[in-house]
Parts: structure tokens; C-alpha cells; sequence
């Protein structure tokens, strides 16, 4: 189980001597990052985390902030709401449950995930945790992984050279898009509404 660190803001020193206690231990920090949008932890982001965990000691995840999964996810079909369907505190609490991960946290940057030179949440909080590996998930078939433009990017904002790593995440199984494909088809029409918790809940149209 993970450490929450929540929200960033105001529990940035709590991350950085965290992050200088696992680097003073001499382990070797993985760090990767996504949305993570669940209803329930699926099996592809288990699968993914815990082989980004046997990369090295200790596994640090970046959630990605609501503005720029919403940014991210605003291409996207979906047949039932707006995406993501969670909150990132909510998001963020999922992640760290899982016995993968050492430390989660959502890094308040929003930018433009559309501009191929724009370093991103999960870069900017590398170059507070140093990671030894950045690990990214490869989605399609066209998906690349890490360029070599973008690593050279990287390897100049951050000051350092970490080792790039790529994981194929495996579309043949249940995944958050599939869970709200399948809930739309069974309930049509639904309304979404937002909770006081911050917890988006879909309930049936009258």
C-alpha cells in the first residue's frame, strides 16, 4: 500500500524528505504516471503498476490532475459522461491501495498535453524525486514509447539522465472503458451528478 501524499500543495515537503529517505537508502525509484480513471481498480492497471514495480525498489505514481485528464480525455468518445469519470483525490486514493505502489500524488500542472514539447506533471515531479527510471505505457500499436526528442527534453529539465522504459498495457482485458461502455448499454440515458464527497455518481434518467 502506497503513501498518499494529498493535495501537493500543501504536502510538497512531506514528498520531497520522502522521496530523499527512499534516495538515501540507495533504493532505485521507478516513477510512472496516468489518469487511472476506475470504477474499480482493473486488471490492466494492476497488471501495469506491478511491472513497473519489478523495475527497481520503490514505485512513485503521478495521478493526473482533473484539468488535464479532462484536457487529455476531451477527444475521446464516451458513451456515458464526460471524462474522468473520478475525481483526482478520489483517483489518487485507488492507486495507492494497490501493494505496487510506495507513493502517490497528484501534481497540481496543467499545461497543454496536446504540445509535444510540453514537459509534463509526471516530468515536473521527476525532477523533485529523481527517479533512477520513468516508465511509460504504451496503449496502441503506433504508440512508440519514449522518442528520442522527448527524452532528450527530459534528460535537459530535469539536469540528469534516467534510464526510459516502456510497458505495453494490454487492451485484450476489462479496462475503465470497457466498464463504461457496458454500464451505458445496460443504462441508458443516465444523468450525472456531482456528490458533496467530489465523487461523480451516474444515476438512471427518469
Amino acid at each position: 500500500m502506497g503513501k498518499l501524499i494529498y493535495p501537493y500543495g500543501e504536502n510538497k515537503k512531506e514528498l520531497m524528505d520522502f522521496a530523499r529517505l527512499l534516495r538515501d537508502r540507495g533504493e532505485r525509484i521507478i516513477m510512472t504516471g496516468g489518469t487511472f480513471d476506475v470504477e474499480r481498480l482493473t486488471p490492466i492497471h494492476i497488471a501495469y503498476l506491478r511491472d513497473c514495480k519489478s523495475l527497481g525498489d520503490a514505485l512513485v505514481v503521478n495521478v493526473t490532475n482533473d484539468r488535464r485528464a479532462r484536457l487529455r480525455k476531451n477527444g475521446e468518445k464516451s458513451s456515458i459522461v464526460p471524462r474522468p469519470f473520478y475525481t483526482e483525490e478520489v483517483r489518487a486514493l485507488y492507486v495507492s491501495a494497490l501493494d505496487s505502489t510506495n507513493c502517490v500524488t497528484v501534481h497540481p500542472y496543467v499545461g497543454n498535453p496536446d504540445d509535444p514539447e510540453d514537459i509534463g506533471p509526471t516530468g515536473r515531479l521527476a525532477k523533485l524525486v529523481r527517479p533512477d527510471v520513468l516508465v511509460k505505457g504504451i496503449q496502441s500499436k503506433d504508440d512508440g514509447g519514449w522518442g528520442s526528442g522527448e527524452k532528450r527534453r527530459l534528460e535537459e529539465f530535469l539536469g540528469y539522465k534516467p534510464k526510459f522504459k516502456s510497458i505495453r498495457i494490454e487492451d485484450n482485458t476489462i479496462s475503465s472503458t470497457t466498464i463504461f461502455d457496458y454500464r451505458a448499454a445496460v443504462n441508458r440515458g443516465l444523468e450525472v451528478q456531482e456528490s458533496n464527497s467530489g465523487l461523480l455518481q451516474a444515476r438512471g434518467a427518469n
